[in-house]
């Protein structure tokens, strides 16, 4: 992953093989002991309708970002565990895990951004 960036944000629209497509989740996903970061998308304008309209993505770098989602601080640990681990490839300690899912539970519950 560039040094120069970093995950694409739940919200973020891009536009990907002159298709719009709406990010709203990530997985990380395990291909033969390396990590690899995928985006949950939806197409854009329509949404969800089905299971079928969601798809994952490979991160890229090249993909023209039409709209960026929304972030706040709170999200930051959880984006950056999520950018070393994809950068490296391997998984981060499961410590740095919980302090991520820490932070943004408590920005959830304590209406915190």
């Amino acid at each position: 992953m560039d040094d120069n960036r970093s995950v694409y944000g739940i919200g973020t629209l891009l536009e990907i093989e002159q298709t719009l497509q709406l990010v709203v989740g990530y997985r990380m996903l395990n291909e033969n002991d390396h990590l690899s970061l995928r985006y949950l998308v939806i197409p854009y304008p329509l949404g969800f309708m089905s299971l079928d309209s969601l798809a994952l993505v490979q991160d890229n770098p090249g993909y023209k970002v039409v709209s960026e989602g929304y972030s706040t601080d709170s999200r930051a640990s959880y984006i950056q565990m999520l950018a070393k681990a994809a950068e490296t490839g391997k998984s981060t300690s499961p410590d740095v895990y919980y302090a991520a899912m820490d932070t943004l539970l408590d920005a959830r519950l304590g209406g915190r951004g």
